[in-house]
């Protein structure tokens, strides 16, 4: 469904990284106390990347789901539909 944690990482200034600027309430780590490379690979942005694989948007992300819900409405997760799955 939605990309985002397989190809974004997306710094707040305080630390937080989070996989979209959309999903703020699920953060995947923190800067202050992570490697990148421990973020990247670590088990929150698993979790997220899960249970986006499997259609479930309740690891913060609301917004989308909630656009998903009215028609006509931006849905950021689109922002990421063009890049390549770098699963492979």
């Amino acid at each position: 469904m939605c990309k985002a944690p397989f190809v974004n990482l997306d710094f707040d200034p305080h630390g937080d990284v989070n996989a979209c600027c959309a999903n703020i309430l699920f953060p995947v780590g923190d800067v202050r106390t992570m490697t990148v490379d421990e973020i990247w690979n670590g088990e929150r942005v698993a979790l997220l990347r899960s249970a986006l694989s499997a259609g479930d948007l309740s690891l913060g992300c609301s917004i989308c789901a909630h656009r998903l819900r009215h028609d006509g409405a931006e849905r950021p997760f689109e922002t990421y539909a063009g890049f390549g799955d770098p699963r492979g």
